[in-house]
């Protein structure tokens, strides 16, 4: 893989650097486990019901078409009635809790840590993330990875989610890169990372661990970096 000249790397955070999955599947486990015994349904049945509800309700949200305490709720609600179990109270108690403990969990992609202690010595370190700003912050400290990064930018402060041009040259000038080519972006979400980083002019790399997509620039390791960096 051939990368042209590259002055900063941004990175995404969950399923990039933040094992999202895992933290958020052992989250689950221990919220649904009093339905799970009550409803002798299998709790990995029902965290797969959560992620497919949840998989339609962010795509909803990455489109503005609901706000993020309607995403919060309505993840939960979906679940609650799909296994006709549905509590008003509970639910905005699940949606609290999952809320609360998820980002504390510290579960990290294979290779995070060593990936960056070799780029931090190259290169200045950027985040863009479509997470929420606090959220993503309790993450990055919690795991001990906000000291690799010089800035981190959440649609909070930009006003607009990946995959908008304004949050890739927010974030560069920002950082003060002269030419926002030279800047590499690397995430897991074909459209809104690598495609959104393209078409906003910077360099980007597929961070593809189940080979979703076909292109050229993709890992499917962080270990991958090093050879290219």
């Amino acid at each position: 893989m051939i990368v042209g000249k590259i002055e900063a790397v941004i990175f995404d955070v969950d399923r990039t650097l933040w094992d999202f999955d895992k933290n958020s599947r052992e989250v689950l486990s221990e919220i649904f486990l009093p339905i799970s015994k009550k409803s002798k349904v299998p709790i990995e049945r029902i965290v797969h019901v959560y992620e497919h509800y949840n998989f339609l309700l962010w795509a909803k949200y990455q489109k503005n078409q609901i706000d993020q305490s309607e995403l919060r709720y309505h993840r939960f609600a979906s679940v609650m009635k799909h296994f006709d179990c549905f509590d008003e109270e509970q639910v905005l108690e699940m949606a609290e809790t999952y809320v609360d403990l998820c980002p504390k969990k510290l579960s990290l992609v294979d290779g995070a840590i060593d990936v960056l202690e070799y780029l931090k010595a190259k290169y200045p370190l950027y985040i863009i993330s479509n997470g929420f700003g606090p959220v993503q912050h309790i993450k990055l400290n919690n795991t001990k990875l906000t000291p690799y990064f010089g800035l981190v930018v959440c649609p909070d402060t930009v006003g607009c989610k990946k995959p908008c041009k304004k949050i890739f040259h927010y974030t560069t000038g920002r950082a003060k890169i002269k030419n926002v080519s030279s800047a590499l972006y690397i995430g897991d979400e074909f459209s809104t990372d690598f495609v959104g980083a393209v078409n906003a002019g910077l360099q980007a790399i597929h961070f593809d661990v189940h080979e979703t997509h076909q292109t050229t620039k993709r890992i499917g390791h962080l270990s991958e970096l090093k050879a290219i960096l």
